[in-house]
């Protein structure tokens, strides 16, 4: 049994909220583990095929080719193989605990598992090798998760099944203003300027203006700085260099008179988009050209086939204007021992009953200071707080 927490997560006692249930807790699991630069090809074939057949494993980062570009930035990235139909990649380090494929950068994490594999969590970790298998974005519906899921927490999405007139109209019918105000201030925008948006801007330097001004944020709001880890720009850059339908990375950019003020990098799989990090020029704020980009952005993916757009978890307040419904992601850990799975669970529910208690945001500053600390690390980097900010 897990919680499903408010706030970051929910408190779900034990009703259903999308998690599959595994298997008998003994039950054989036979896999093998492979580097991703050693799966063959015919395994990645087989591995894309099922990833288009299953709805919960739609989002980009259950493609071959995303934990390809993962590989290729950096090292310990392994698959399992699994006899009775699947595949679930991760990230081996040196402590044998595996977490998704690009670590921290891993907005969606799980396998691509036909629901009937019968695949168990516990023996997954035990068949690999591992001391535990820890997840923050496991995605809801993932075969064999239910009783390893300790919180919950949202993916705002933006519908555009229906197209953007259909998205634009729904949240004017929730009587949000966010439309309005921002065709007022794109208005006003292309009174004093040429205003350019480009869904796929191959510009190599604007995935650099991206970069640098993504810095230069996350230093002024003293947010942990996820480029200081070594691999995180080659990770952008080899996601960027592929263009297939079934997976691609799309470098989005609004301009005012050639100059870019606003950024965004995608992930692409068929219909669905997930943004994955924006920018905006800080100098344009008063045109709110983060905003006023992502609109165009998702007008320009509707037209352009998209029928969704993950937003990521997370509860900024832009996300919440823009969402037409959430999914979703789990937290929590398989554990081989029997006390780091007491700990792990300990943890969760202590950190859960004083976030919504009167101590809950002075608390969840302490949290989110220590799990910075933890990442720098982990994964290098620098700076305090967590989160990203408001895309204005």
């Amino acid at each position: 049994m897990f919680r499903e927490r408010n706030g970051n997560g929910r408190t779900a006692g034990g009703r259903d909220v999308g998690l599959s249930p595994v298997p008998p807790r003994f039950a054989p699991m036979p896999l093998r583990c492979l580097p991703m630069h050693d799966v063959p090809d015919a395994e990645k074939a087989a591995w894309a095929a099922l990833q288009a057949e299953l709805p919960f494993a739609d989002s980009p980062f259950f493609r071959p080719e995303f934990v390809e570009c993962a590989a290729a930035a950096h090292g310990g990235v392994e698959v399992a193989l699994l006899e009775g139909g699947g595949w679930l990649p991760f990230h081996r380090d040196h402590r044998g605990v595996a977490r998704g494929a690009a670590g921290h950068l891993s907005d969606f994490e799980g396998g691509v598992i036909r629901p009937d594999a019968g695949f168990d969590a516990a023996a997954f970790v035990r068949e690999a090798g591992l001391k535990a298998w820890r997840f923050h974005h496991l995605v809801g519906g993932h075969p064999g998760s239910a009783p390893h899921a300790m919180t919950l927490a949202d993916n705002p999405y933006v519908d555009l099944a229906g197209g953007y007139e259909a998205y634009r109209n729904q949240r004017r019918d929730a009587r949000s203003r966010l439309f309005k105000e921002l065709g007022r201030k794109a208005r006003k925008a292309e009174r004093t300027h040429e205003v350019l948006f480009t869904l796929d801007d191959r510009d190599p330097a604007a995935l650099d203006w991206l970069i640098e001004h993504k810095r230069r944020q996350l230093r002024a709001m003293r947010v942990w700085d996820y480029f200081n880890v070594p691999w995180t720009v080659p990770l952008f850059r080899e996601c960027c260099g592929r263009r297939g339908r079934d997976f691609a990375g799309l470098v989005s950019t609004l301009r005012h008179d050639g100059r870019v003020v606003a950024a965004h990098l995608g992930l692409r799989s068929r219909g669905v988009l997930h943004a994955w990090t924006h920018v905006f020029d800080a100098e344009a704020a008063a045109l709110s050209p983060g905003m006023v980009m992502l609109c165009r952005l998702f007008e320009a993916a509707a037209n352009d086939g998209v029928t969704r757009v993950d937003l990521g978890r997370g509860h900024e307040g832009y996300k919440a204007r823009f969402a037409s419904g959430t999914t979703p992601l789990a937290e929590g850990a398989v554990e081989r021992s029997a006390l780091p799975r007491l700990a792990q669970r300990a943890f969760y529910f202590g950190r859960d009953a004083v976030a919504e208690s009167r101590l809950g945001p002075p608390f969840r500053r302490i949290v989110r200071k220590t799990r910075d600390a933890v990442r720098t690390l982990r994964w290098g980097g620098s700076g305090a707080g967590n989160g990203s900010p408001s895309p204005t």
